[in-house]
């Protein structure tokens, strides 16, 4: 007699940030480091969102959601759209600029000069009073605004976005003020330590940010130096949207 095994595994319920219900505008996957499950492609019905990439060297989960009615980073026009990727379970060094991201979207617009402020993943940042933020690296050097999420150092406001000003980069580093507005002086702040904080950058305001050729059914060559985003016009009221990248995060448009 040959004796049967059963083996019985629970349903694994992905989630993406806690949002649940919105049905055809998430999507989620166990990315696989070997061909062909290598290059993911995941889809939301919300404005024919998508986001591609390739996988690291061990497996991971991934997830993608796109929304509606998101707010925008101060001074910008954006639709509402926002789109959030969440890779945070590859390996540190998966993603750089010889392996970025693609975020694909159709916006409301007329012409294709288009912008996406991306809200990257938070990183650690030292606070010293009064007015001095300190993070390693020098990605934040070009960044436009900071959001420290719901602890930011004490004197300053839990999730709001705040202008970045007076950047510079010495040993490896990157040191850095925050304002209310664009040319605002600088916050001060009675918080001392490590917090976490998001790079807020704007992309496609800059010529340098803006590739091609792109069209309808073909996205741009990965930029040599990303972030950078290509627009092109599907109607006269809706541009499809590509835009590469080396780091995770959350898009507006």
């Amino acid at each position: 007699m040959t004796r049967v095994e059963t083996q019985t595994v629970d349903p694994a319920v992905m989630t993406f940030d806690g949002n649940t219900g919105a049905g055809a505008n998430e999507d989620a996957t166990v990315v696989l480091p070997s061909a062909p499950f290598n290059k993911p492609h995941l889809l939301a019905a919300l404005s024919n969102a998508s986001v591609d990439f390739t996988s690291g060297s061990a497996p991971f989960i991934a997830q993608f959601a796109a929304s509606s009615g998101a707010a925008c980073f101060p001074g910008i026009a954006c639709t509402g759209l926002q789109l959030a990727t969440d890779l945070s379970g590859a390996a540190s060094g998966t993603f750089s600029s010889a392996n970025q991201i693609l975020w694909t979207a159709d916006v409301a617009a007329t012409n294709t000069n288009v912008l996406a402020v991306h809200y990257y993943d938070p990183v650690s940042i030292a606070a010293s009073p009064p007015n001095t933020l300190t993070t390693a690296g020098t990605g934040f050097a070009s960044c436009d605004g900071v959001n420290f999420g719901s602890t930011p150092p004490a004197g300053l406001t839990a999730n709001q976005d705040y202008f970045l000003r007076n950047a510079s980069v010495s040993g490896g580093s990157t040191s850095f003020q925050v304002s209310a507005t664009a040319k605002g002086q600088a916050l001060s702040f009675t918080g001392s330590g490590s917090f976490s904080g998001s790079c807020i950058r704007i992309i496609g305001d800059q010529k340098s940010e803006k590739i091609g050729p792109c069209t309808a059914t073909t996205p741009p060559a990965a930029p040599a130096q990303p972030p950078a985003l290509c627009a092109v016009k599907l109607s006269s009221t809706t541009v499809r949207v590509y835009l590469w990248d080396a780091a995770n995060g959350k898009i507006s448009y």
